[in-house]
């Protein structure tokens, strides 16, 4: 898990071109969200194209003189923009989260991650039962997603946690997490990697 900043840019296929004088600008629906404040003081006129990603919004710019796209650096640079200005940046910062997968061994390096899956019954107390032996080894939860399984009468929780699957703790609660649910299933353990905004302004 590598949890990267992303720096925004607006970028034209223009020289000179100013974020002012834009007709649209293109991006992905969260960074036009994340630079709404910006793009309103810079031009309230430029009319908001939402695409799928920030690179399509790069290679839609490109082909549009009258418009700029809300994207990184390496986008910008792979097709040949010209950066016009920067978005004021939030109090909240814009990390992605990506996932490397890999068929070999999890590399041995720490902080770490475990994701899990489990089933429980239908009924009033069954996920906070589950959930309990976490709270109870100091094991802290860091996401939880719920589905229907058949025709809801049980659910399955997919789980992230901190810590690494061979740690005593984490193994104590595994352990009574199968004694209070229907089925589960540790999907595994990998290391985390916080990306600093230096070293992302060098990778993208």
């Amino acid at each position: 898990e590598i949890h990267l900043p992303v720096i925004l840019r607006a970028a034209g296929a223009r020289a000179g071109m100013t974020v002012r004088e834009a007709k649209r600008v293109y991006s992905h629906p969260f960074p036009l969200w994340y630079a709404r404040k910006w793009l309103k003081q810079q031009n309230p006129q430029a009319e908001p194209i939402d695409v799928p990603s920030t690179s399509e919004a790069a290679r839609r710019a490109a082909r549009d003189p009258d418009g700029f796209a809300l994207c990184n650096d390496a986008a910008a640079r792979r097709y040949g923009l010209h950066v016009i200005g920067e978005p004021a940046r939030a109090k909240v910062p814009n990390i992605t989260r990506f996932i490397a997968v890999s068929k070999r061994e999890k590399p041995g390096k720490t902080p770490a991650k475990t994701s899990l899956w489990f089933s429980t019954t239908d009924k009033p107390g069954s996920l906070a039962d589950a959930l309990e032996p976490f709270s109870r080894n100091g094991v802290n939860l860091t996401g939880i997603t719920s589905q229907s399984v058949g025709s809801f009468q049980s659910y399955r929780f997919f789980d992230e946690m901190d810590g690494d699957a061979s740690e005593t703790r984490v193994q104590r609660a595994l352990t009574e997490l199968g004694r209070r649910t229907l089925q589960h299933a540790l999907l595994g353990s990998y290391p985390v990697e916080k990306v600093s905004e230096r070293d992302a302004t060098l990778l993208l």
